[in-house]
């Protein structure tokens, strides 16, 4: 990322020419407040559905949670958060300098009106291509550095998903122990299938539009439910197995309904996201027919319109960042619906290990008070010996 933003900086005569050429281009677009939930990309549709994503990718995700267990303390876990959301910033700020190249090296020639690439998504292997395509050996480095990270991400996470699969599902289904060997033959089985179908998923993720939205759609789905179901645990002590259960079953279905609904829309084209004013003035003659023209955006506005043919249903124009917050939404409404219904947890027969421990002074007081001498329970503090041997301590 680096080479390119040098070279590319270079190439579009300093930072000062960058910035007038986004700037003329309405693309320096710091915060949009418009609060309408519609909107696509906000001030307010990116804080919530961001917040909560990270909650899913740092919090709960086993990707995270197997190595910050495998830290020797908790403060190590805290550094390793706080590095972690230094690089990511560096790596985002590195993102969006690129964007602002891109825009200055093709604000009057459009690539994809003049068809020279066919999505969006390929503009930045087409900008490598164009200023440094004269450089040997540099187009390889730059595609080795994507491939080597692509691949170390997916390496990981599909070796989180084997162990995860692995333990909560074939392992309960051995009467015996396996040997290291028999699980690491099985988990390696399960990384091969799961890679096969991620492989065979790409010429459907391909039709989904851009890859940005299509990620952020597809993951809301688990991961709204999943932060539900956790939060709903920490919060909610009374909360029973089949209120939580009814909650993560009808967040996954409401938001997959919405996803279906509209991916469906935006790939029959009844749903559009004009982007910003582009032209095709400064490109060779050989590029330019007629037909260009119609391919260009006009959109000078802030932000991104929604565009439908009247059929589209609103719930399928919302903003695909909400879908992480509504799936957290219906998962507490309907996990509470059915607590109330069919009844909750009795905290007094609730062990207080259970409880979250900001919340155990509230409910712990709650429970002594409420309680009286024929239900009080007697719970016994265990304290290990220097010697592995336990002592009761009333």
């Amino acid at each position: 990322m680096l080479i390119i933003i040098v070279i590319g900086c270079v190439t579009a005569g300093g930072p000062a020419n960058i910035y007038r050429i986004n700037s003329e281009g309405h693309r320096l677009e710091i915060f949009n407040m418009d609060p309408n939930p519609f909107a696509r990309n906000t001030f307010w549709t990116v804080t919530f559905g961001m917040s909560i994503l990270w909650i899913s990718h740092l919090g709960i995700h086993p990707s995270s949670i197997q190595r910050f267990t495998a830290l020797p303390r908790y403060k190590d876990a805290v550094k390793v958060v706080w590095w972690f959301t230094i690089g990511l910033n560096i790596i985002n700020l590195f993102s969006i300098v690129i964007g602002l190249l891109l825009y200055a090296r093709y604000h009057n020639c459009d690539p994809l009106a003049t068809k020279l690439i066919s999505r969006t998504d390929q503009i930045v292997p087409l900008y490598i291509m164009d200023i440094a395509g004269y450089i040997s050996g540099l187009r390889g480095i730059i595609i080795s550095g994507v491939v080597c990270s692509s691949l170390g991400t997916m390496s990981a996470s599909l070796n989180t998903i084997s162990g995860t699969v692995y333990e909560d599902y074939f392992s309960i289904f051995s009467s015996k122990r396996p040997t290291d060997g028999q699980a690491s033959f099985a988990m390696k089985v399960i990384v091969v299938v799961l890679g096969l179908i991620c492989v065979s998923l790409v010429y459907v993720v391909e039709k989904l539009g851009s890859i940005m939205q299509t990620v952020v759609s597809l993951t809301s789905v688990s991961n709204g439910a999943v932060v539900y179901i956790f939060t709903y645990g920490i919060v909610c002590p009374w909360g029973t197995s089949v209120g939580a259960l009814s909650g993560l079953i009808s967040s996954v279905v409401f938001v997959s309904w919405i996803l279906i609904g509209a991916q469906s829309a935006i790939a029959e084209g009844r749903l559009e996201f004009p982007g910003k004013i582009t032209s095709v003035d400064g490109c060779s003659s050989d590029l330019v027919t007629e037909i260009v023209y119609n391919f260009t955006q006009t959109y000078e506005g802030v932000g991104s319109p929604v565009v439908t043919d009247g059929t589209v249903p609103l719930i399928y124009q919302l903003s695909y960042w909400h879908y992480v917050t509504i799936g957290v939404l219906v998962g507490f409404f309907v996990g509470l619906a059915v607590d109330l219904i069919f009844g909750m947890q009795d905290l007094n027969s609730l062990d207080p290990d259970l409880i979250a421990p900001q919340l155990q002074r509230f409910v712990l007081e709650k429970q002594k008070t409420t309680s009286n001498d024929s239900v009080k329970k007697d719970y016994t503090l265990v304290k290990l010996k220097s010697d592995n041997e336990n002592e009761e301590i009333n």
